[in-house]
């Protein structure tokens, strides 16, 4: 075996996730659109309580935030108690913003939460991820955007595609689409990944043709798997958690994860648990 490949769900060769911050009002509208189009992303959010109600025009309330995202297949993650940009932050004052968020998140909606996007600068440090890694963060999204559809290679520098402000935005997303892995060389052919992230108050008052057209375009094609943040990782984890014989005819996996790949450009597929044997 020379060259293997991670493939996703279902053995597709691309994934599009959509990460959006600040848990604004005008994520109902989001959400309403990304449901319509079949897009999937993690909602990344702030503080330490919701208000009981959206009169003061910024933040979803409690009644809201407990129904608007988990039951559409879109997850949640940390954004910072405070919003406070990390890297400018004592590392105690830091760790503290992330934990008393997520400690609230988790209490709020019963689950276990260890994504996040770094609030404010996004600016990322080494110390930082060094502390976000022993409190049990296992991915980070930052600012920086790449216009380029490569899987992280530092879950806690996870760098997006775009955002929806990107003047580049369009044009990237067609460059994704007619992309086809399994049209390259045998060594090129990477699983590719569309990332994007924003607030929903850009749309605001007169943008949201832009996440309609984005939506219209981007949703519904059989080769991409729409998937949350978290499903991303989660799957990226278990694929490099499989075990191959060191002449790489045999495979294990040891995850609860059915796992797709690719190898020397033959597509394969293994279940939790089973060995396969390979030519």
């Amino acid at each position: 075996m020379k060259y293997r490949f991670i493939r996703f769900p279902g053995g597709k060769c691309k994934a599009m996730t959509l990460s959006y911050d600040d848990g604004n009002i005008n994520d109902i509208r989001l959400v309403e659109i990304m449901n319509r189009y079949g897009l999937k992303g993690t909602f990344n959010l702030p503080g330490t309580s919701f208000p009981e109600t959206m009169e003061n025009g910024w933040h979803i309330s409690a009644e809201v935030a407990r129904t608007l995202y988990f039951p559409a297949g879109h997850d949640v993650a940390i954004h910072g108690a405070t919003h406070m940009a990390p890297a400018l932050a004592a590392p105690k004052d830091a760790i503290r913003d992330v934990l008393d968020c997520r400690s609230f998140l988790e209490k709020f909606y019963g689950r276990i939460i260890r994504g996040m996007a770094y609030p404010d600068l996004g600016t990322i440090t080494a110390e930082m991820k060094t502390y976000l890694k022993l409190i049990g963060i296992t991915y980070a999204r930052g600012l920086t955007l790449t216009h380029s559809f490569s899987l992280p290679t530092d879950w806690l520098e996870w760098t997006p595609t775009t955002r929806n402000r990107d003047p580049k935005l369009m044009e990237t997303l067609e460059k994704f689409l007619a992309a086809d892995p399994r049209a390259e060389y045998i060594s090129h052919r990477e699983s590719l990944l569309f990332y994007m992230w924003g607030h929903s108050f850009e749309f605001q008052p007169d943008n949201w043709h832009i996440m309609e057209d984005f939506g219209a375009r981007a949703g519904g094609h059989d080769d991409i798997w729409y998937a949350n943040n978290t499903e991303i990782y989660e799957y990226c984890h278990a694929y490099d958690q499989l075990v191959f014989s060191c002449d790489n005819t045999m495979v294990y996996n040891p995850t609860q994860t059915r796992i797709w790949f690719d190898a020397d450009g033959e597509r394969y597929e293994i279940a939790p648990g089973e060995t396969l044997n390979l030519p």
